[in-house]
């Protein structure tokens, strides 16, 4: 299954489904099991870009008021541990996933971040 889901071949682990928006694709990372030959626990899309991680137990009401307050972590557990601790949070997927990579090579601010 989650070879299915990531497009290449890895081993067993836990689905971290994304929130999508604006007709995205369906998303979703994958914490392997065990990581092997790869460089991380946790796996992506190659394609699949940078996404800002929205934990499902979120009020839209909360990210819709200018005046409440939101934190933003690197990790998708963290951030659901956060909301559930009743800490409106957002989570990076990798602490430099705030940028992208132009195909000139250089990088810039990813769109994640244009409202």
């Amino acid at each position: 299954m989650c070879s299915a889901i990531l497009g290449y071949g890895v081993g067993a682990g836990m689905v971290i489904p994304y929130v999508t928006h604006n007709g995205d694709a369906p998303y979703a990372r994958v914490k392997l099991d065990h990581a092997g030959q790869m460089a991380s626990a946790i796996a992506a899309r190659r394609d699949g870009g940078n996404r800002l991680y929205i934990p499902p137990t979120l009020d839209p009401k909360l990210l819709a008021d200018p005046t409440q307050p939101l934190w933003i972590t690197e990790g998708e557990k963290k951030s659901l541990k956060a909301t559930q601790e009743g800490l409106p949070c957002l989570a990076l997927s990798g602490v430099w996933s705030w940028r992208q990579k132009l195909d000139d090579g250089s990088r810039a601010r990813s769109p994640i971040w244009t409202a």
